[in-house]
């Protein structure tokens, strides 16, 4: 229960210290060491935020008969204990304003008939890293990670708006997940972070939200049936891999004498999924500003005319000001053809590739001449003795794979 509970005030002191604005925490249930170490891990270092913005962290810690057995009655004694054991000062006074900052103060909301402790921290203004240093800050992780659950909602359709992108996200967010429990962990087993440890275990933001959305958001594309070509052609590839390995395993288990019941129900699953994307008639992506493109295109051919019939003339001053716009609209198209801007397009468009049809081998010539037939060879291939083509079998079986209805995408492709 211990560790539990140490999980638990890290996992807020975390939250305290990606917070932009002020916020009100609810201490109800926690007590104890719990305190020093929320203390600690929230206030011990200064907390980046813009420069010239501060902000004040509220703990609800105790009220009326209505609430009172929810909080440890000893909750404002242990908090000023640790807050003084950083050199924070008990000041009624005290404001949100940057000359506050190391400051708390109690206070009694009688209207709310509730106890506030509010806790002015020690802040560090966030300097504008150069060009250079921007590009790790900005990547995607860094970005889908730091942002808050609204904001990444919005980023997702804005950044990963395929299938393909999204799996990737949910891959990089799932491996960021992972390296923050084992921050977690060291946390918990009271060891030190390294800075650099410091500043990213601060940055994980909401992700157990993130994943799930992202999760969901995948399952979405499958019903919707919105899926390119590509990605269905990769993901019959992958799950066809992992039929194959399942049918190995269940070999294996069977000549073993083990029982096979629990793994030949999931061979069935995975099937089945199988059979759903199968069934999908891939849909088309539509080209990124689109309509903007062909707008631009047209106003540059209109120029070009222009500017193909004023050769050896004089232009009017409007047709010159028509034509001053032309490196501005050349600029914009190679912008807009470039995109850029969205997350894992070389990913998207390794996918893509998998759709387009190989190119035919170049016919070789052949030198050998034509055979008799047997009987004479008068029918109509012309004496050419030829082979017919068998059509191939699934393994073990002559029977083909019958489409099943959708169902819901239930299981993720493993990576």
């Amino acid at each position: 229960m211990a560790e539990e509970g140490d999980a638990r005030s890290f996992t807020l002191a975390k939250s305290i210290r990606s917070a932009n604005d002020s916020e009100e925490y609810d201490l109800a249930g926690y007590g104890g060491a719990q305190i020093p170490d929320l203390v600690n891990a929230a206030f011990k270092t200064p907390i980046p935020l813009p420069p010239d913005k501060m902000i004040r962290v509220t703990f609800v810690i105790g009220g009326g008969k209505k609430v009172r057995q929810k909080y440890n009655p000893d909750l404002a004694r242990e908090l000023s204990t640790a807050l003084a054991a950083l050199d924070f000062t008990d000041d009624r006074g005290a404001g949100c304003v940057l000359e506050c900052q190391g400051m708390f103060k109690l206070q009694h909301d009688t209207d709310k008939d509730l106890k506030f402790m509010h806790v002015f921290p020690r802040v560090v203004g966030e300097e504008i890293a150069p060009a250079s240093e921007q590009s790790a800050s900005s990547a995607p992780h860094a970005v889908a990670a730091s942002c808050t659950y609204r904001e990444f909602m919005a980023l997702t359709e804005e950044k990963v708006p395929t299938f393909t992108q999204k799996r990737c996200l949910l891959r990089v967010m799932k491996e960021i997940s992972q390296r923050l429990a084992d921050l977690d962990q060291k946390l918990i087993n009271m060891e030190t972070l390294q800075p650099d440890e410091q500043d990213f275990y601060d940055s994980g933001v909401e992700m157990a939200d993130k994943i799930e959305i992202l999760e969901k958001m995948l399952e979405t594309h499958v019903k919707g049936q919105s899926l390119t070509a590509g990605e269905q052609k990769q993901m019959l590839k992958d799950l066809d891999e992992k039929i194959a390995a399942m049918e190995v395993q269940v070999q294996t288990q069977e000549e073993k004498g083990k029982k096979v019941d629990k793994l030949k129900a999931q061979y069935e699953v995975v099937k089945e999924k199988r059979d759903t994307i199968a069934g999908i008639k891939p849909t088309l992506i539509k080209e990124k500003h689109a309509k903007e493109l062909v707008d631009l295109r047209k106003r540059l051919t209109t120029l070009e005319k222009l500017e193909a019939s004023r050769v050896g003339s004089l232009m009017s001053p409007d047709e010159a000001k028509q034509l001053a716009a032309k490196p501005q609209i050349l600029s914009r198209i190679a912008d807009l053809e470039a995109g850029g801007d969205e997350w894992f397009e070389d990913e998207f468009k390794k996918v893509e590739e998998l759709a387009k049809p190989k190119p035919k081998p170049a016919a070789a010539k052949s030198a050998s001449r034509p055979t008799s037939a047997s009987t004479g060879g008068g029918g109509s291939s012309g004496g050419w003795s030829t082979t017919a083509s068998k059509p191939r079998k699934a393994p073990g079986t002559g029977a083909t794979r019958t489409k099943k209805p959708q169902n819901l995408f239930d299981m993720l492709v493993e990576d």
